[in-house]
């Protein structure tokens, strides 16, 4: 029973090929139309098979049509039905190619691309960024406290550096703090 369906259904695409040449001959517009779905469709089931990419199957199989179409004299072809899976299997193998070089050449280059994750960049971009967040967030004063907290220094050490109290470099401490955590929240969520 599927034996039986799928050859009626090769018949039908063979006789479709047929009816499209002919109307290729002739300048039959209209007939075509009906026709090149059914011939793409086998096109691109063939062009599936060698490429296992569905876009580029798809490609491959409106490049052979467009071929055949533009070919000078469709009359000419005996077996058009063998005369497009050949020119469907050439085009799919340039493009399979082409696809292959590509994903090499981009493969060497990768180790060019990828140099930003090595070396602890990629931490030192996060950290620029950070101080730059911070930097806009933070009044002058309260900015260099911060700074400085980051260098190490104590609190007495920063109010002598800014000529201020202690406790007032400890007070300043958390509300930067504060203010940070609420500007940082943001970008959190």
């Amino acid at each position: 029973m599927r034996l039986r369906s799928k050859k009626r259904a090769l018949n039908q695409v063979l006789f479709s090929y047929t009816r499209m040449q002919e109307a290729v001959a002739a300048g039959r517009n209209r007939e075509l139309r009906q026709l090149y779905q059914p011939c793409f469709e086998e096109l691109m089931v063939f062009c599936l098979g060698k490429c296992k990419n569905k876009e580029m199957a798809q490609d491959a199989a409106a490049e052979t049509l467009r071929v055949f179409l533009e070919h000078p004299n469709p009359k000419s072809i005996e077996n058009l039905r063998a005369w497009l899976l050949r020119v469907a299997h050439n085009i799919t193998i340039g493009m399979l190619d082409k696809h292959i070089r590509r994903r090499n050449i981009l493969d060497s280059l990768t180790p060019t691309f990828s140099t930003t994750e090595e070396a602890g960049v990629q931490e030192r971009i996060d950290a620029e960024l950070l101080f730059e967040v911070i930097e806009s967030a933070l009044k002058e004063q309260d900015f260099q406290i911060w700074k400085l907290e980051k260098e190490g220094y104590k609190d007495p050490e920063i109010a002598k550096k800014l000529n201020m109290h202690p406790k007032t470099v400890a007070n300043r401490k958390s509300m930067i703090k504060k203010t940070i955590r609420e500007k940082l929240g943001k970008y959190n969520r």
